[in-house]
């Protein structure tokens, strides 16, 4: 969420345009500016219109958010559908146009706290995240992956590269890349048994490449350096 005024912005990310989250990022914000605005020009964003303002009508604010807007003394704004926010190239969320001398105090804490979104830990179910990252990387109908052995892979990753090949065996194109001889690919992956699993369903139906020679990529930079030296 954007809050925008004439010489800063405040940016924010949060899950959702809920009004709840809405109501969090103007509470916040109002006290990183130091103070409240007399005008906050919004768009017709459903969270905050009812109904959206017209050149006819002008509108319906959201009974929450114009309860927000009296405990915070500022006036709201409702932008009229289609045109762009006064004074901004791309509409944001939320606009002001006062400068900060012109700002009115913070109301009463229990009034900003009220208005606030508590702060809940969570934890974060590493399998469930392994499971859609690999759902998310076998969609494709082709993935490219470069220098395999590269760097270290742990037990946790192998297993993850490895349900990873499987969900792609026979069904989607796959290109690796390595500098790697696959006789020596139990050094990767450590496990030996893991690793032949896994060449052996990337060999299958699958074509092997073997380039011989310098790196293009040093062939490349020398080459550029042979023509600065002429």
């Amino acid at each position: 969420m954007i809050l925008s005024a004439s010489r800063f912005k405040v940016w924010t990310i949060y899950p959702s345009v809920s009004l709840d989250c809405v109501l969090d990022f103007l509470a916040n914000s109002f006290e990183i500016i130091g103070g409240v605005p007399k005008e906050i020009l919004i768009d017709n964003a459903t969270t905050m219109m009812l109904k959206a303002r017209t050149e006819s009508n002008k509108g319906t604010v959201n009974p929450k958010f114009q309860q927000f807007a009296d405990d915070y003394g500022f006036k709201v704004v409702p932008c009229i559908v289609g045109r762009i926010c006064q004074g901004t190239g791309v509409p944001p969320i939320l606009v002001y146009k006062k400068e900060k001398e012109h700002l009115s105090p913070l109301p009463q804490e229990k009034i900003c706290s009220f208005y606030k979104i508590s702060t809940i830990k969570a934890t974060v179910n590493l399998n469930a995240l392994f499971h859609y990252r690999i759902k998310y990387f076998s969609k494709y109908k082709l993935l490219i992956i470069d220098e395999i052995g590269y760097l270290p892979i742990g037990e946790q990753e192998a297993k993850m590269f490895f349900q990873l090949i499987d969900r792609r065996y026979e069904k989607k194109s796959t290109i690796i890349t390595s500098n790697i001889n696959l006789s020596d690919w139990s050094d990767i992956f450590v496990d030996n048994m893991l690793a032949s699993a896994i060449l052996d369903r990337l060999v299958h139906h699958s074509s092997t490449v073997n380039i011989l020679g310098s790196s293009y990529r040093t062939a490349e930079a020398l080459s550029k350096v042979g023509q600065k030296d002429n």
